[in-house]
């Protein structure tokens, strides 16, 4: 058995994102239940304090990702499995989680525009993917985590990283423009495939939850590989 090289406050710091996670994928939903219909009516002009409230949830949970992201670095430096790009990946995505919880706060406070913050937010969540899938197939293969964590944090790594490429490639300038929501519904192929592309980023954010929890009490109980 391989063990993590983490502090017991580690794994309460990932359950702690997931809990705020969870936060805000219930005001993401509200949001959409109760604020969405009456913002796209008003043409982008009306109250949006759930929305916002998702917002922020988002930049506390990528700013709690940063400890565990030091933790998983310094377990496979430990066992001598890090090579020099990943190491670049891992500084690169710790400095995303921490522009993202900036940028996330910054605009629930209504400091910043929407065009700002998905033009920073995206991109930032597609290196945070990119890492997730990197780290949890070195853990997998190094039998620090067991294979059905390594797997749901592939898959979440996955979707945000898959969310990201395909909102650019099919969205561009047109979802991050911020101007009238009814914009996004002149085009059915743009709806279409930004309908799926949304779906996969949704599976992301709504499966974190259940992975950083889950990597929390792993964290705690000591038991990691295949006794997880």
């Amino acid at each position: 058995m391989k063990k993590l090289l983490a502090a017991p406050s580690v794994g309460w710091w990932a359950i702690l994102s997931g809990a705020v996670a969870i936060v805000g994928d219930i005001f993401l939903i509200l949001f959409y239940i109760f604020q969405a219909p009456r913002l796209f009516e008003a043409g982008g002009n009306a109250p949006d304090y759930l929305g916002r409230v998702n917002d922020a949830a988002v930049g506390i949970q990528a700013l709690l990702l940063i400890p565990i992201a030091l933790t998983l670095l310094r377990t496979l430096r430990h066992r001598g499995s890090v090579s020099a790009w990943q190491r670049v990946v891992e500084a690169v995505a710790m400095i995303s989680m921490v522009i993202i919880g900036c940028i996330q706060l910054l605009y629930a406070l209504h400091m910043i525009g929407f065009e700002t913050q998905t033009g920073f937010m995206l991109p930032a969540w597609g290196i945070i993917g990119l890492w997730m899938i990197l780290t949890h197939y070195q853990t997998h293969i190094h039998n620090i985590f067991s294979r059905s964590l390594a797997k749901l944090g592939i898959a979440v790594g996955a979707a945000f990283f898959v969310f990201f490429l395909s909102v650019f490639a099919i969205g561009g300038a047109v979802f991050t423009a911020g101007t009238d929501p009814s914009a996004f519904f002149s085009n059915t192929p743009f709806l279409i495939a930004m309908g799926i592309s949304l779906l996969i980023g949704f599976f992301g954010f709504f499966a974190f939850p259940v992975w950083a929890i889950w990597l929390g009490r792993v964290i705690l109980s000591g038991k990691t590989g295949t006794t997880s």
